[in-house]
C-alpha cells in the first residue's frame, strides 16, 4: 500500500505554556470521557479501523490537524478544540478487502434472495472535505468534587462515520431473482452536535465511570433519508483494583438508541435511510445495538512483565473479539510483546464486524527500541 502522511505520523505538534494552562497546534491525538479505554463522548479523533480491533485505543485514532488549548484553575478545567477540516473514519478501501467494514455479502444477503451488483456513486473528494466549511470544535468544563469527577461537553462537528445511501436500486421484474439487480450506494457526511455528559466517582478500590449523550442531527426532523438520525448514546462502567493485590478488572456496558427508526421491509426500494442500511450491517437491522467490554490486567516481576486479556461482545449480533497479550520491560529501553487476536460470533451470529472478521484472527510478536 502507498504510505501517506497519517501512516508516518502519530503525533506532530508544537505548544506554548501560559500560567494555568497551554495552547497546542499540529496533529494531534486527545481523548475525552470517564470510560477505561471504551468511550461514546469521545469525538476529538476519528477512528482508524483498517487494520481492525487493537486494545491501544490511541493506536486507533487518526492524528488530526487542531488547534487545542487547555486552562485549569483551582479544581477546574477547561478544554476547546478547532478543526479546520473533516478526516473520516478510515476503513478499509476494498469492499472486499481483509478489514472491510462494508461487506457487500452482508449486504447482499439482506436483500436475499435477490442476487445485487453493489457499486459506489457520489463520494466527497478530499479537496471538498479540506474546505473551511467543514470545521469542527468542541469544549469541555470538567469540575472535581470530592471523589467526583463531572464533565460537560458540547461538541459541533460531523459524524466520522460516513451515510452510505442507496439512491438507485435495479430490478429486472421479468426475472427479478436474475443475476442483474444492481444497486448504487452513494457515500456523504452528517454534521450534528453532541451534548454530553461524563463522570467518574472512585471509592477504595472501586472506581465507576458513566457517559451519556445526544446527538443532534442536521435532519433532526427526519426528512432526509441519506443524513443520520438523533441519537442517544449510553455507557456504565466498573473497575477494580483487587485488594492486597496489583491486579486490575474493568467491566463497561455501552450502547447507542437511534430516534425515529424505520425498519427494513422487503419490497423497498428507494429511499432506504442510512440508519436503517447501516443497521442491516452492523445491528441486526435494530435501531439499537448494546456492547459489554471487559478487560483484566496481571503485572508480574515487579511490574516488568504485564499479562492483559480484553474482550468485547455485542449482545444484539452476537460478535464477539479477544485481545490478550503479554508485554515484558526487558530494559528501560527494549520492550517485547506478544499479542493475538480472535474474532467472530456465536452460532451463525448476525451481521457485523466481527462477523465479517471472523477469518482475521492472528497473533504478533513485537520488539521495540525506545531512544
Amino acid at each position: 500500500n502507498e504510505l501517506s502522511w497519517i501512516d508516518v505520523f502519530t503525533g506532530l505538534s508544537i505548544a506554548t505554556f501560559f500560567e494555568g494552562g497551554r495552547v497546542e497546534a499540529g496533529l494531534l491525538k486527545k481523548e475525552w470521557g470517564s470510560g477505561d479505554g471504551v468511550h461514546v463522548v469521545d469525538v476529538i479523533n476519528a477512528p482508524d479501523y483498517r487494520y481492525g480491533i487493537v486494545d491501544d485505543p490511541l493506536a486507533m485514532k487518526v492524528a488530526e490537524p487542531m488547534l487545542y488549548t487547555t486552562i485549569g484553575w483551582n479544581k477546574s478545567s477547561f478544554d476547546l478544540f478547532y478543526k479546520p477540516m473533516l478526516i473520516p473514519m478510515l476503513s478499509e478501501e476494498d469492499p472486499e478487502g481483509r478489514w472491510s467494514m462494508m461487506s457487500t455479502d452482508a449486504l447482499t444477503e439482506q436483500f436475499a434472495p435477490l442476487s445485487f451488483k453493489i457499486a459506489i456513486g457520489n463520494s466527497p473528494t478530499t479537496e471538498e472535505l479540506s474546505q473551511l466549511s467543514k470545521y469542527q470544535f468542541g469544549a469541555r468544563f470538567k469540575q472535581t468534587l470530592g471523589p467526583f469527577d463531572l464533565g460537560v461537553i458540547y461538541y459541533n462537528g460531523y459524524h466520522y462515520q460516513p451515510s452510505y445511501y442507496v439512491n438507485n436500486i435495479d430490478v429486472d421484474m421479468l426475472n427479478p431473482l436474475g443475476p442483474s439487480a444492481s444497486a448504487t450506494i452513494d457515500v456523504d457526511f452528517t454534521r450534528a452536535q453532541l451534548f454530553g455528559l461524563e463522570a467518574t466517582f472512585v471509592t477504595g478500590p472501586l472506581t465507576f465511570m458513566v457517559e451519556g449523550g445526544f446527538w443532534l442531527s442536521e435532519d433532526f426532523k427526519n426528512e432526509k433519508p441519506d443524513k443520520f438520525n438523533n441519537r442517544w448514546v449510553y455507557l456504565a462502567g466498573m473497575g477494580i483494583m483487587i485488594p492486597g493485590t496489583s491486579v486490575y478488572a474493568s467491566v463497561t456496558y455501552n450502547g447507542h438508541y437511534i430516534m425515529d427508526f424505520n425498519e427494513f421491509t422487503m419490497g423497498t426500494t428507494t429511499d432506504i435511510p442510512v440508519d436503517t442500511l447501516q443497521a442491516l450491517l452492523s445491528s441486526d437491522g435494530k435501531g439499537y445495538l448494546n456492547t459489554i467490554t471487559a478487560a483484566i490486567e496481571v503485572p508480574l516481576a515487579r511490574e516488568k512483565v504485564n499479562i492483559r486479556l480484553a474482550g468485547t461482545y455485542q449482545i444484539e449480533t452476537q460478535g464477539f473479539s479477544l485481545l490478550p497479550s503479554v508485554k515484558w520491560n526487558i530494559s528501560d529501553d527494549l520492550v517485547f510483546k506478544a499479542s493475538g487476536r480472535v474474532l467472530g460470533s456465536i452460532g451463525e451470529g448476525s451481521p457485523s464486524i466481527f462477523e465479517s472478521w471472523k477469518d482475521n484472527s492472528s497473533a504478533k510478536l513485537e520488539i521495540a527500541y525506545l531512544f
